[in-house]
């Protein structure tokens, strides 16, 4: 394409297709000169990359075998040669001159030559070129030059024709075929070109179009896959052209038709079952059409009209349900119908509905009990439910206030008890109505119908009556009260408080109906409270309050008075604090503390004169009780 040439060029206007040639030695002055240019000849046309040749050695067999010389055949020889050979056209030539020429008193090379590929089949002249030239410097060799007349010739011819050629539209393919029911595809092939032509590809929904452009790719690939916009089961039409690379656009190639494949067929065999509860299992065959990825299957309630998608297998077979939170209802009749689907997203026709019933839910909890007078708790009892997919029961409580609360979630199928309370006793309100419920669940979140009982719980102990508290016993105060009509009475509790104190201590526990409390001083009073407990530490509420009080000293004599006696002594008399006084003591004041003189039982005594001496004494009297308590002293007498 580079070189400059000065050969006279001719080029027939009618495209040919002619690949295998074959070059016949040329006329030339001597048979050497002749075969030797036509070597060259060779050499350049393979070079162009056009043709394909024939050997030389396979044309001296033939040659040999026709009895024929290679050098000086007639062009219609020539012809019929080329035939045998199995060439479609051949090449014939004249070396017109070949030797140097004189100028300017040097030497020069000069080579003249003419050329002509004739078509075999019909003997035209496909082209033709000739070129004349002398040697630009006389130190040219003979042969170098007439290489570069053979090269610039055959440059002039190839750039001649590829120009034609690309002015020229090209020939309609040949050999266009189209692949059949493909998946919303198509396959479009056809023969590759020995050109570089672009093929465009061109689809219509109906044999006389009109036809759109859906591709363009090199010819040499020999084919195009059409995957745009194709739809199932549908006829369509193709035809393919070769484009140059001038953009020449040739005719199309005859209209091949063909047909997309349908959806796939539905399947078959279908059939369903419930193998559990809130599940459901589908099989089936798979259809005889082609390309099948996986299957939809739909699912629709019994005397609804509308199906709902419900999953999108591979394999054939489907499990819808059968686990915690599923969609799937208990007792209830589902029709189910699968389709197909294509690697292309086709969706077939629907296999025939089947219908199957979901399994009930668990069966209500049997033998629920919840006794009643237990002591702040309620112990609840059931039948272990028998069907095996159970896990649990759920629980439920109204403790009064008009509705069920949650209360328990009893994990186990074989877990039958549950104490409400926390503990025997419990923490419940004494005699207080509490309902319950309980049903049973199983392990995909299906419940049983409620079942209820109801339980009163044990009413509290009485509060122990009749709470007394004596005020005359000496250091000590007695408590007593009414024995509680309850039998199951284990004991009672009394506490008690200064009436200056804020906190209660224990007194003591008793099983009698009375206690005492000890190591009190005279007049010390208390404040006590009595609680009666039943079996289990079941506890009455406190009693009424009541007081008491221990036995105060008695009132100290009044009235002191001294006569002097006869004898020197004196009798000191006075009045006693009230009735039955058991006796006296008579002490002589100190000035810190007294001593004691003498006791009687009258409230009266002598004191000697001995005892007073000269200058007298201080004296005070104490009263003692029938309990043998003793007053505070009397207000000192001074005798003397």
């Amino acid at each position: 394409m580079e070189t400059k040439s000065r050969a006279n060029v001719y080029a027939g206007s009618a495209q040919t297709k002619v690949l295998k040639i074959a070059v016949m030695p040329f006329k030339a002055s001597t048979e050497l000169i002749g075969s030797s240019v036509s070597d060259m000849v060779v050499t350049e046309l393979l070079r162009t990359r056009k043709y394909s040749l024939v050997e030389r050695g396979q044309m001296a067999r033939v040659m040999s075998e026709a009895e024929l010389a290679l050098a000086g055949l007639s062009e219609t020889k020539a012809v019929e040669v080329a035939k045998l050979m199995g060439a479609e056209a051949v090449v014939i030539g004249t070396v017109d001159e070949y030797g140097t020429q004189a100028k300017g008193g040097d030497t020069y090379a000069v080579v003249g030559l003419s050329i002509r590929l004739i078509d075999c089949s019909n003997g035209r002249i496909i082209w033709s070129a000739d070129l004349g030239k002398v040697a630009d410097d006389e130190d040219t060799p003979l042969t170098q030059h007439a290489r570069e007349v053979v090269h610039e010739l055959i440059s002039g011819l190839f750039q001649n024709l590829r120009e034609q050629a690309l002015k020229m539209p090209p020939s309609p393919p040949d050999g266009v075929s189209v692949s059949e029911m493909g998946l919303r595809e198509a396959t479009v092939s056809w023969n590759r070109p020995s050109a570089e032509y672009k093929c465009r590809i061109e689809r219509s929904v109906a044999e006389t179009g009109p036809f759109a452009e859906i591709g363009t790719v090199p010819a040499g690939s020999g084919s195009y896959h059409d995957k745009a916009g194709l739809k199932d089961g549908a006829v369509y039409y193709y035809r393919v052209r070769f484009i140059n690379t001038a953009e020449v656009m040739g005719d199309p190639s005859s209209v091949i038709e063909t047909m997309t494949a349908p959806p796939p067929e539905a399947p078959e065999n279908v059939t369903v079952s419930a193998p559990s509860s809130r599940c459901v299992e589908l099989r089936w065959s798979a259809p005889k059409s082609d390309g099948i990825t996986d299957y939809r299957v739909e699912r629709q309630v019994a005397g609804s009209e509308s199906w709902k998608s419900v999953g999108n297998p591979a394999d054939l077979f489907f499990r819808d349900g059968g686990f915690k939170g599923c969609d799937v209802a208990d007792s209830t009749v589902y029709r189910y119908r699968v389709s197909a689907v294509n690697r292309v997203g086709a969706v077939g026709a629907s296999s025939e509905p089947v219908e199957v019933k979901t399994f009930p839910p668990p069966a209500a909890v049997a033998g629920f009990t919840a006794p009643s007078r237990e002591i702040r708790c309620v112990p609840l009892s059931w039948k272990a439910n028998e069907e095996s997919d159970v896990i649990g029961y759920e629980i439920e409580c109204d403790d009064g206030g008009g509705a069920f609360k949650s209360l328990e979630e009893v994990e186990g199928r074989g877990e039958t008890v549950f104490l409400h309370g926390d503990d025997d006793p419990g923490d419940l309100l004494d005699e207080h109505t509490y309902r319950y419920r309980i049903r049973a669940f199983n392990s995909v979140g299906s419940f049983s119908a409620w079942t209820e009982a109801k339980a009163v719980t044990k009413p509290a102990p009485l509060v122990p009556a009749d709470v007394k508290a004596t005020s005359d016993l000496p250091g000590r105060i007695r408590v007593t009260w009414k024995k509680n009509p309850e039998p199951d009475i284990v004991e009672y509790r009394v506490e008690a408080r200064s009436w200056v104190g804020m906190f209660w201590s224990k007194v003591g526990v008793t099983s009698e109906c009375t206690i005492e409390q000890s190591g009190l001083k005279p007049a010390e009073a208390r404040t006590y409270r009595v609680m009666a407990v039943g079996p289990k530490n079941h506890q009455s509420f406190w009693s009424a309050e009541i007081s008491g009080t221990a036995r105060p000293l008695p009132q100290p004599p009044t009235g002191l008075v001294a006569q002097k006696e006869s004898d020197g002594g004196y009798r000191v008399t006075f009045a006693p604090p009230r009735d039955g006084m058991t006796g006296y003591k008579i002490y002589r004041k100190k000035f810190v503390g007294r001593d004691f003189i003498a006791e009687s039982k009258q409230p009266a005594f002598v004191l000697s004169a001995d005892v007073v001496g000269a200058d007298g004494i201080d004296v005070v009297v104490t009263a003692l009780d029938e309990c043998g308590l003793e007053s505070e002293p009397s207000a000192k007498l001074a005798v003397k």
